[in-house]
């Protein structure tokens, strides 16, 4: 039997084979998302740049999507979200290439209320084709396309203002027909997925966790380098290029919790070094801040979908929430705003940048931290030293084990819940807080689990449990 190296890296195909196709659509609509917004090719001719208008409505639109699919208690059908996405990429294109658009607060309103709309649904596709896809897989998948789109944000930049339309007009064209195909070899479909219905405890520190990345991020961005961000930018190609060659080769090592735990560090240190600009440049202390924030991005997308995996929870709800959070990266910029018109020595101004950061990963750290590790009622220790390989392929076949031996012993659906909570690692008080039982109750299921499988102990089921090679 093949070893779960060797199965990582044959990268099965049977899952979505339209991986070609789907590393394309998102290449180019993260390259659309340069040009647009991120790198304008028109400016705003009100308070906000075009880039916090478009995030403001991108987020208040990802946040549509997600009450949408909680009330529903289903994931969204495929055919409205292409339709909205074509509709809002293509169109927010054609307003952005109009005679004089850069001078007019109408079109700019129209192009951002279009472009919006259109990526918070082109993103709620993504991350549907994504949860098709083992972690490792989902790692390489979000990080690969970071790296094509800075490569055709650099060309693009670089075309005369006639090409540069024809670009704008043509990548939301590539972006849909690429995730059209990705999803008409997807097996099997994903539309309507229903939701789980067990009472279901939301992982809300990782969103206050990356809340406060990226308003650490959002304080310092307006003094970015041009090289330096989080969209598409040869910053963004270094930080993921890295990251996709170790997960590639690396997957059995990686400990998503000592990354997690380094991460509020890096943009701590990142912000330490601005008031060092005169020694150490501005690249230094910008290349942190903002690599740190795109690498937390994609670790706490990984863990929300393993969350959803084993949950069979809808991943619109969990990863547009997470997409919304960008919010924070407007706020960020306008708290650094204020502090600009209240202080007036430069020196002072980045000072209190990084005092306010300074109490903000302080009091992030008390907060997040303790309570036994963040392992809480979802079921993840996300700071334990397990691997990203073990967070994916391991579970998948201990799953498979839990279903086995549920059907070959005939358990009890309570029975097998607790059967699969063991496996998970997790105690009887564990399970007892989960499940919302008493600890006796818990007791009496794994006395009737161990009578069935025929163990006498928790190590004789442990062990009849473990995945033989």
């Amino acid at each position: 039997m093949e070893t779960e190296g060797t199965e990582t890296k044959r990268f099965e195909q049977g899952q979505l084979t339209g991986l070609g196709a789907f590393m394309l659509a998102e290449g180019c609509s993260k390259t659309w998302l340069t040009l647009s917004f991120a790198g304008p090719m028109s400016g705003s001719p009100g308070p906000l740049s075009a880039h916090e208008i478009f995030d403001i409505i991108h987020c208040a639109a990802m946040l549509i999507i997600v009450v949408a699919v909680l009330q529903a208690k289903r994931n969204l059908p495929l055919g409205p979200l292409f339709v909205i996405a074509s509709v809002g990429l293509m169109g927010s294109s054609l307003v952005a290439v109009m005679p004089h658009a850069a001078d007019e607060a109408l079109p700019l309103g129209l192009q951002t209320m279009l472009g919006g709309a259109g990526f918070a649904a082109f993103v709620a596709l993504e991350v549907q084709a994504l949860a098709q896809l083992t972690l490792v897989r989902i790692a390489l998948f979000s990080t690969a396309p970071q790296v094509l789109a800075s490569f055709l944000s650099y060309l693009a930049l670089g075309l005369s203002d006639e090409r540069a339309a024809i670009a704008l007009c043509a990548l939301p064209l590539f972006a849909m027909t690429g995730i059209g195909l990705a999803y008409h070899r997807a097996s099997p479909s994903i539309d309507a997925i229903p939701v789980h219905s067990r009472q279901f405890s939301a992982p809300w520190k990782l969103f206050v966790l990356i809340a406060v990345c990226f308003y650490a991020y959002g304080m310092q961005a307006a003094n970015f380098p041009a090289e330096i961000g989080t969209h598409s930018t040869p910053s963004t190609a270094v930080t993921m290029g890295a990251l996709f060659l170790t997960v590639y080769f690396f997957s059995d090592r990686i400990s998503l919790g000592r990354l997690c735990r380094a991460l509020p560090l890096l943009i701590l240190c990142g912000f330490l070094l601005v008031p060092w600009k005169s020694l150490f440049g501005n690249v230094a202390s910008s290349f942190l801040i903002s690599g740190t924030a795109s690498l937390m991005n994609v670790l706490i997308a990984l863990i929300l979908y393993d969350i959803c995996k084993r949950f069979n929870f809808s991943p619109i709800a969990l990863l547009g929430l997470q997409e919304a959070m960008r919010i924070f990266v407007v706020a960020g910029a306008g708290t650094s705003l204020l502090v600009d018109r209240a202080i007036a020595p430069e020196e002072l101004r980045e000072i209190a940048r990084v005092g306010l950061v300074l109490v903000l990963m302080i009091a992030s750290a008390v907060f997040l931290f303790p309570q036994r590790e963040l392992e809480s009622k979802w079921g993840i220790r996300f700071l334990e030293s397990q691997t990203l390989l073990e967070g994916g392929w391991s579970r998948k076949r201990l799953e498979e084990r839990c279903d086995e031996l549920t059907a070959r012993h005939h358990l009890s659906p309570r029975e097998e819940e607790v059967l699969r909570l063991y496996a998970a690692g997790k105690g009887g008080p564990d399970i007892a807080r989960e499940l919302f039982i008493a600890p006796g109750t818990v007791k009496t299921h794994t006395r009737h689990i161990y009578e069935k499988m025929g163990v006498a102990s928790r190590k004789e089921l442990l062990e009849l449990l473990k995945v033989q090679e």
